[in-house]
């Protein structure tokens, strides 16, 4: 959590979409409500590391994190005192490990289920391999930054949808190295096809001048309202997909219409100095949904003339790093599901990026500074309180 923002300034993949050749919808929420964040209570987690919860089990309590150090190679569990249950560290895993690159990870029964490029490993609650369903595919995807596995509640079972690949191009610009492809999903119901995502024409990212922009995709999936949900990074729209009937393109288009929202259209040849200048630009940077709400947290955009104007250039040097790390606050949104949106929240203070929803009124946050003689990570329970209740 500490070094979140330098590490999505790292992420410079940029991606190629098609514009979506059918229309939809499109909903502009006007702001109604302001409401707060109450925390009402921590969980102290005794280790030492980066740690962003994926999932929760309601049935025993359990949280499964990945430690962000080493980039889905290390997971921890722990319960909602805190204490470690267990870790899994695939590159000491021998027999157990998962092959090629980490698709999605989450509960499944009383075990856990990981999506690879190797296949689909079941473990126990001990992270002991007892099925593997194998060779999902060989194609190394694009940047996964968040590695959900999201469950889908259909009549006749479930099914689980995750970041997948991608039809990739790859070429290096000034010694970057820079992927386009489209955004494929992998839906697993003991087969496995692919999920395609076409983004829309409403999408900033059909505009070439974007394709070298910073990018960050979040996603979730609702079995409240089954439907699923897409933001992009520097995209002022979050997308609405209705698996069940077009899953290709959104049924519906909803501008955020994000208070703090800046983005400044670049016309640049797409090189080192260019990528990091979208650095300063706004970013969604999570994406969650529980009983209808859609919560979204981004970042305030830096003024690219104020940046200028104290003497730094669009570079990665750690001065102009320091300063963007100082401009950028985290914001949060609220979205009632197709019927308005709150106002806009700072996240202030002792609160970081909120990594689960539990339900409509209350989340979990990581914490935005963490005292280093705790020698351990810090979450906060946190109630949404509308303004005036």
């Amino acid at each position: 959590m500490r070094n979140l923002i330098f590490a999505l300034l790292a992420v410079a993949f940029c991606l190629s979409f098609n514009s979506c050749k059918e229309k939809s919808s499109q909903v502009s929420y006007e702001d109604q409500k302001s409401f707060s964040l109450v925390i009402e209570d921590s969980t102290f987690v005794d280790y030492l590391g980066v740690l962003g919860v994926i999932d929760f089990n309601k049935e025993n309590n359990r949280y499964l994190a990945k430690d962000y150090n080493y980039d889905g190679q290390v997971f921890v569990v722990f319960d909602e005192q805190g204490t470690v249950i267990n870790t899994f560290d695939n590159r000491v895993a021998g027999s157990n490990a998962y092959k090629g690159s980490l698709y999605g990870v989450g509960f499944h029964l009383d075990g856990y289920m990981i999506a690879s490029g190797g296949g689909v490993y079941y473990y126990d609650e001990d992270w002991e391999v007892f099925d593997i369903v194998p060779d999902l595919n060989t194609t190394e995807p694009y940047y996964n930054y968040w590695h959900k596995l999201m469950r889908v509640n259909e009549n006749e079972g479930v099914s689980y949808l995750f970041l997948y690949r991608g039809n990739e191009e790859s070429r290096s610009l000034e010694g970057i190295d820079v992927y386009l492809a489209s955004p494929f999903f992998g839906r697993f119901d003991g087969e496995m096809f692919d999920q395609v995502f076409k983004i829309p024409k409403e999408s900033i990212y059909v505009d070439r001048r974007y394709d070298f922009n910073l990018f960050v995709s979040c996603f979730a999936y609702s079995n409240y309202s089954r439907k699923f949900y897409f933001a992009f990074g520097s995209d002022p729209n979050l997308y609405r997909y209705d698996l069940e009937k077009d899953p290709t393109y959104p049924d519906t288009v909803i501008n955020m219409n994000l208070e703090y929202y800046g983005m400044e259209l670049s016309k640049f040849a797409a090189g080192r100095k260019e990528v990091f200048a979208g650095a300063l630009d706004s970013r969604v940077v999570n994406l969650l949904e529980a009983e209808g709400r859609v919560f979204i947290a981004y970042s305030s955009a830096v003024d690219h003339k104020k940046f200028i104007g104290r003497g730094f250039s669009y570079d990665n040097s750690p001065e102009a790093r320091a300063y963007i790390s100082q401009e950028k606050k985290f914001m949060f949104a609220i979205f009632e599901d197709g019927q308005n949106k709150l106002r806009d929240a700072d996240i202030k203070g002792k609160l970081g990026m909120p990594w689960y929803a539990f339900d409509k009124n209350k989340l979990l946050f990581g914490a935005q500074l963490l005292d280093d003689s705790l020698d351990g990570e810090l979450f906060y329970k946190v109630k949404v309180v509308l303004d005036e209740e």
